[in-house]
C-alpha cells in the first residue's frame, strides 16, 4: 500500500465539499456569534455572522457582508470535519474578566468545536484556504 502524505490525504478527503460552489443550498441556522480570540495577555471577543447549512459552517464579518456576497466568508469548516461540539468547558484557565459584559454573554452560551485530527492537520499546516482556491486542493 502506498504511503500518502497526511496533508494530501486530508485535502482529498475534504476537497469535494470545499470546492462545491453552492455547498449550502439548505440554510439551517444563521445568526450572530461571539468568538473568543484568546491570548493570555488580552482575551478579545469578536462578533461574526455565522451560517450553518447541510454541509458547511461559515463565518462572515457581519450580516451585511453575507447578504452582499455569500462567497466572501472569512472561515469555512465542513461539518464532517467537526468531531464534537463541546457545550461546556472549564473557563477558569482562560484568565477572563468576569466583570466584563462580553465575558458574561460569552460564558452564558459558550461552546467549543473540536475538529477531526485529519482536518486539523490540514488547517494548521497551511494546506487549507478559506477561499475556494482550487490550487490549494
Amino acid at each position: 500500500m502506498e504511503d500518502i502524505d497526511p496533508l494530501l490525504y486530508a485535502a482529498r478527503a475534504y476537497s469535494g465539499v470545499l470546492l462545491d460552489p453552492t455547498p449550502d443550498n439548505n440554510l439551517l441556522i444563521d445568526g450572530v456569534i461571539t468568538v473568543l480570540n484568546y491570548t493570555p495577555e488580552e482575551p478579545e471577543f469578536i462578533q461574526y455572522f455565522m451560517t450553518i447549512g447541510d454541509f458547511m459552517l461559515r463565518l462572515y464579518t457581519d450580516r451585511m457582508e453575507y447578504l452582499e456576497d455569500r462567497d466572501n466568508f472569512i472561515l469555512q469548516i465542513p461539518l464532517n470535519a467537526i468531531e464534537q461540539v463541546i457545550k461546556s468547558f472549564d473557563d477558569k484557565t482562560l484568565n477572563l474578566d468576569y466583570d466584563d459584559s462580553n465575558t458574561t454573554e460569552f460564558l452564558g452560551n459558550r461552546f467549543a468545536v473540536k475538529l477531526r485530527n485529519d482536518f486539523l492537520y490540514l488547517y494548521l499546516n497551511g494546506g487549507y484556504s478559506n477561499s475556494m482556491d482550487t490550487d490549494v486542493l
